[in-house]
């Protein structure tokens, strides 16, 4: 392998695990985060790791680190926001999880933020805080590309990879322009309660009767979601993440502060367990919802400038998936550089790289837009058809999102989610594609660069012997 230099641009979960990545295979990586506290995020909440994700990180050793602030997770409970009833239950079967080779399980973003920021140091990156890029030139074609700090300096590589997510200057650098979100009136808002609080209201008992276990309420044009942690400053917590309206506050992908008392004006009627957690909270954030225009292509023109995470594909803030694309990306960056021999393969490598990702994001992208709309459907004919069916396969003793028969073509069945979306390893994907295409563009790359070479040897030969 020909070991280049890498410029992260972002230091979170997908800057992190891009220096990673390509550290761990030999690359010299920089990564510059604007903020000057990697563990200290503002507004963090918690995060999920889904099986695709943790098997990813069992394979870079993580496992054990992560184990001390972490909490698996297996059941969710489902309830109708503006009463509070239960209307369902899904179960992830042990024989699942088994055959996935990872599980469900929860943190905090903070922590999880700490814990890649140590193996990136230790794989070998040079981590810098305080260092917010202020411009990003691109260069003529087979110039290093640069990026210009606050403070003036300026520092090159041979490729830049943006991670700066949706408002980062990584993403207006490929798109060329500004762009505008389309601002969908709702934002995910994040707050962190602590066990010993709750644990002083008996009504709250019942989140913490089932180890593991998350909470969720479906609402008109709403939505909530409870699940435990363990942090590593705090002890023992609950994580709330709110889909809520947002009023008059122009889009943004940056998390910003918001009162508990503005909080509750959003709920409006709700189980009141849900206003007895917000009353807890002594801090809350939050960040709109905004959708933007799908990228045709996340590579510059120039071949030196690749975004990964949000600053590709972003998806709604809490997403259960959201975290684990931007991992998948970096995953698949660093399979796929392992492979570079030659600065001449940059650019198909970067192409690679782009073709094996953009289906992935895009099909679980789409479902978690899906999943979005059903737990915030509005009230009417479909709502009410959605709670009698979990209501029906409740009282049966069913998992709410498993089919009846799973060839009904119903709901897509545990097996066929867990081999769609948990089951799929962005490492092995990478080595595939090299494997079926990377290879033989390698080759051709090579038959070109020798035939040049043959040109000069023959020009030299004929020039000495005139």
């Amino acid at each position: 392998m020909l070991p280049i230099d890498f410029i992260v641009i972002g230091g979170g979960t997908s800057g992190l695990c891009s220096a990673i990545s390509l550290s761990r295979i030999g690359h010299r990586v920089t990564l510059l985060e604007q903020s000057d506290d990697f563990e200290e995020t503002t507004g963090a909440g918690g995060v999920n790791i889904a099986p695709n994700m943790a098997r990813l990180f069992s394979r870079w050793g993580l496992t054990d680190r992560l184990h001390e602030f972490s909490v698996s997770s297996h059941l969710l409970h489902i309830h109708r926001y503006e009463t509070g009833s239960l209307i369902g239950k899904h179960l992830w079967q042990e024989e699942v999880l088994k055959e996935l080779g990872g599980e469900f399980v929860s943190l905090h973003y903070g922590d999880l933020r700490r814990v890649l920021k140590d193996l990136a140091s230790e794989a070998g990156a040079v981590i810098r805080s305080s260092a917010r890029v202020t411009s990003i030139s691109i260069g003529e074609q087979g110039q290093r590309p640069f990026v210009t700090l606050s403070s003036g300096e300026t520092l090159e590589a041979d490729v830049l990879v943006g991670a700066d997510g949706i408002s980062g200057i990584s993403r207006q650098s490929v798109v060329g322009q500004v762009e505008r979100p389309t601002f969908t009136g709702l934002a995910t808002y994040n707050a962190v309660i602590s066990e010993d609080q709750i644990r002083q209201h008996p009504e709250l008992v019942t989140l913490f009767q089932e180890e593991g276990s998350f909470f969720t309420w479906f609402g008109h044009n709403k939505s909530v979601l409870t699940y435990p942690l363990k942090t590593r400053k705090r002890g023992k917590c609950i994580a709330l993440t709110m889909y809520l309206p947002l009023d008059d506050t122009p889009p943004t992908g940056w998390s910003q502060s918001i009162s508990p008392e503005d909080v509750v004006r959003q709920l409006g009627e709700c189980d009141p367990r849900i206003l007895q957690l917000i009353s807890l909270a002594t801090s809350v954030s939050y960040v709109p919802i905004v959708q933007m225009p799908e990228l045709a292509s996340w590579i510059d023109q120039n071949n030196r400038l690749v975004l990964v995470g949000d600053a590709a594909h972003p998806v709604f803030p809490g997403a259960t998936q959201a975290t684990a694309m931007g991992v998948g990306d970096a995953a698949a960056l660093g399979q796929v550089f392992r492979h570079l021999h030659h600065i001449d393969q940059i650019k198909s490598l970067l192409k690679g790289f782009e073709e094996l990702r953009q289906e992935r994001v895009g099909f679980v992208a789409a479902q978690e837009w899906d999943y979005f709309s059903i737990t915030t459907m509005p009230d009417g004919e479909m709502q009410t058809m959605r709670d009698e069916r979990l209501r029906k396969r409740h009282a049966l003793g069913l998992n709410a999102f498993d089919a009846e028969d799973p060839d009904s073509g119903d709901v897509l069945n545990q097996w066929e989610i867990a081999r769609k979306i948990f089951g799929y390893d962005a490492e092995d994907e990478a080595n595939e594609w090299w494997t079926k295409w990377g290879s033989l563009q390698e080759r051709a790359i090579f038959k070109n660069i020798t035939a040049g070479w043959e040109v000069e040897v023959k020009h030299e030969e004929e020039s000495a012997l005139e």
